[in-house]
């Protein structure tokens, strides 16, 4: 670690004393002024004659590589989480179980205000989804095709969320709290402070997530040395109570009129425990199929992730001309304790006990230095250099017995399995305008050394490979409404440090899981193609795209006879997709107004049970309609709709469902509002999940009951409240250079 974090250590260093070297030759007539404008997620000079869409509706912006949408008219951002808000954003979808997903793609990256957020990766990014307020939020940004200056990980692309800043000398707060009758509790508090260059804003809050689940499958399992085979149904009951807490403060200070520092941390923790009654049936009687037991289990999970980020900002003299440097850590912890009772008919032997104990961490320290540099015909040059170090350990350890009394420790079951991962890039983007036509091509260039240690067995392992991510984006302005808009962008999914663990790792008797040390990530080819119109108050978007990904990691299913199972990963997968999205937003009356966005996407993935054989393929479709009604200028509804048809899996497929909710906000002068919300009142979040292979047959039905009730009451405790804006404000929201 000590040798990779030198260069990057001299390079940040060297950068900051060039920028505090360099004189400002800016004329502002002896009055201070911003620093340098950059695009909203903090990157300067991105954007490049961003078309503008005003009106009542849609609040959006398409830059040449994103689009942006606002969530101050939004009825979920008053009153729901950051995961009910992203459901209503054009090519995001976030499951019942907060999965994030864009374009049917779950390799996505979440930023907050161009970083990396600790507070949605990893296995709290569910529940940081679910139930982070979304009001502490301006607007996203949905980059599907990112280019070279961002991070090539996640082949779906980024979300980028932009935290509300201070606009007022005045200190303002606001304080929310919301329930429903599933047993959902949240509050939370925010304010901000501004006094001269300085701005700062604090947000905390706690939320009680209750859920249930029933779940039913039916398998028929073929035992590959007798030939044997039987019919196997289990079902479960499963009820889960967690708990959230998360706090932050950021401050941004301008020293001068070209300088600026920026310092923020976030903390979350979060609490759950989940229950489950079950049973296991086989239609054997004899031989090692015979399986007959019931089981209940209880887990308790507990995590926590923080994170602290750094940085400055110095514009060198004009526009668009500045250094950047920024620095982040953070650090994430999670702790499993799981407890399983298996009461056997079948075989004949003694109840089984097993308590299983893991503990995972992870610590990532990033570091960034970019320079940015205005060109002759307005063209603008971007180059930096990045290093991540990553971190990661794993420790579990298996306990078994007949009851909790006599459970001890399996040494053979347990184990520790400790990663590291440096990561360097060099990169730079170069953007010029001809006339109408906008391009900007990039490119980087990547380095990667990954060291593995499984520390029980003392096997280890070392790999390093160099990867160049070529990105280009072009548009071509056709009139002030409307514009093309074409890019290319190559991206990478990597493997999750735990997937390469060899150790087979135990599940339960029957299930078995096992890493692949030798994975290598894929890599994915996009293309895009889209036409917009955009004035007044109407916008369409129609968008054609291609993704091509080779060396998918796929999960692999193997039968090992007796009735075992085990999952493992293996580079064999090879997929292609290939889709139009529309998105239409436009009044219907003075009053009422609409938005739709439909997708249709087919879906080519290599079956791992035949990797040389046809693959498996389909169709799927997404309809997200909505309406807004501005009953009067106090009573507003909104009604939400998203569907899905069946999805293809690498070895089946999954069904769709529908979600829907209807809300209404009711505000009692500027200070106080109430927004009542009917969440699934179809109760119809059901699911299926088909695997169909040689050797295994299974059908997976679950069953998230919903249909409940929400109140929330919203309430501005101080400073200039202001009526929820109906344009977008594209001022400064989370950017540090603004």
């Amino acid at each position: 670690m000590k040798r990779s974090i030198i260069p990057a250590v001299a390079a940040f260093l060297l950068l900051g004393a060039a920028a505090d070297a360099q004189p400002s030759t800016a004329n502002d007539g002896g009055k201070a002024s911003p620093p340098a404008t950059t695009s909203p997620d903090g990157q300067a000079g991105t954007p490049v004659k961003p078309l503008t869409v005003s009106g009542q509706q849609p609040n959006y912006r398409r830059y040449i590589d994103r689009r942006s949408y606002s969530l101050t008219a939004d009825l979920h951002a008053t009153n729901g989480s950051i995961g009910d808000a992203l459901r209503n954003i054009p090519s995001v979808d976030v499951n019942p179980q907060g999965e994030i997903s864009l374009r049917g793609d779950a390799s996505v990256t979440i930023m907050v205000d161009g970083q990396p957020s600790a507070l949605f990766r990893g296995r709290s990014r569910a529940a940081a989804l679910e139930q982070i307020p979304a009001d502490q939020y301006e607007r996203v940004e949905v980059i599907t095709n990112p280019s070279a200056a961002f991070k090539p990980d996640g082949t779906g692309g980024i979300i980028n969320l932009i935290s509300k800043k201070s606009r007022h000398q005045k200190p303002t707060a606001t304080i929310s709290v919301s329930a429903n009758s599933g047993g959902w509790r949240k509050a939370a508090l925010s304010g901000t402070f501004a006094s001269g260059g300085l701005s700062v804003t604090a947000n905390g809050g706690y939320s009680r997530y209750t859920s249930r689940t029933d779940q039913q499958t039916t398998e028929t399992l073929v035992d590959p040395g007798s030939g044997a085979s039987a019919a196997v149904t289990s079902a479960s009951q499963a009820r889960t109570k967690s708990f959230y807490a998360h706090g932050g403060a950021s401050a941004d200070d301008d020293l001068d009129s070209n300088t600026r520092v920026s310092a923020s941390v976030d903390y979350g923790a979060f609490a759950a425990q989940h229950t489950l009654f079950g049973s296991y049936r086989s239609s054997a009687t004899s031989g090692v199929l015979a399986q007959d037991y019931n089981n209940d289990q209880d887990t308790y999970e507990a995590g926590s992730n923080i994170a602290a980020s750094a940085s400055y900002r110095r514009q060198l003299g004009g526009d668009d001309h500045e250094i950047d440097l920024d620095l982040q850590y953070s650090d994430d912890a999670f702790r499993s304790d799981d407890r399983q009772r298996f009461d056997y008919q079948l075989p004949v032997q003694p109840n089984l006990f097993q308590n299983i104990l893991s503990d995972t961490g992870r610590g990532v320290a990033d570091l960034k230095a970019e320079y940015h540099k205005p060109l002759p015909g307005q063209a603008k040059l971007l180059v930096g250099y990045e290093f991540e170090y990553d971190q990661n350990f794993l420790d579990n350890d298996v306990l078994l017995g007949t009851d909790g009394a006599n459970a001890a420790t399996s040494p053979t079951l347990s184990n520790r399995f400790g990663a590291d991962q440096s990561v360097h890039d060099l990169y730079a983007t170069y953007e010029r305008p001809f006339g109408r036509f906008d391009v900007m091509p990039g490119l980087r260039l990547e380095a990667v050394i990954l060291d593995l240690d499984q520390i029980t067995t003392g096997e280890r392992d070392s790999t390093s490979y160099l990867e160049a991510y070529p990105t280009l984006h072009t548009s071509y302005r056709l009139n002030s409404a409307m514009q093309l808009t074409a890019s290319y962008s190559r991206r990478v999914d990597r493997p999750d440090l735990s997937q390469f663990n060899p150790f087979r790792v135990y599940n339960n008797p029957l299930s078995f899981s096992q890493g692949n040390p030798r994975l290598k990530p894929a890599i994915t080819d996009s293309y895009e193609a889209a036409f917009e119109y955009g004035e007044k108050s109407v916008y369409y978007l129609a968008t054609l795209y291609y993704r091509n990904t080779q060396g998918l990691v796929s999960p692999v299913t193997e039968n090992l006879g007796d009735g075992e199972l085990l999952g493992t990963y293996d580079n064999i997968g090879h997929s292609r997709n290939a889709g139009a999205e529309l998105v239409a937003n436009g009044p219907i009356t003075k009053t009422l107004s609409y938005s739709f966005t439909t997708d249709a996407f087919w879906n080519e993935l290599t079956d791992p049970d035949a990797p040389n054989g046809p693959p498996r393929s389909g169709a799927v479709f997404t309809f997200e309609p909505k309406l807004k009604w501005d009953v009067t200028p106090n009573d507003f509804v909104q009604l939400n709709v998203y569907a899905s048809t069946r999805a293809p899996t690498a070895q089946g497929y999954t069904s769709g469902y529908v979600y829907s909710d209807i809300g209404y906000r009711h505000r009692f002068g500027h200070r106080l509002s109430l927004v009542a919300q009917w969440l699934d009142p179809t109760n119809g979040l059901r699911f299926t999940t088909v695997t169909d292979t040689p050797t295994l047959q299974q059908r997976s039905a679950s069953h998230y009951l919903g249909n409940f009730l929400s109140l929330g009451l919203t309430y501005d405790l101080g400073g200039t409240p202001k009526p929820a804006p109906k344009e977008m404000d594209f001022g400064g929201g989370g950017s540090p250079a603004h």
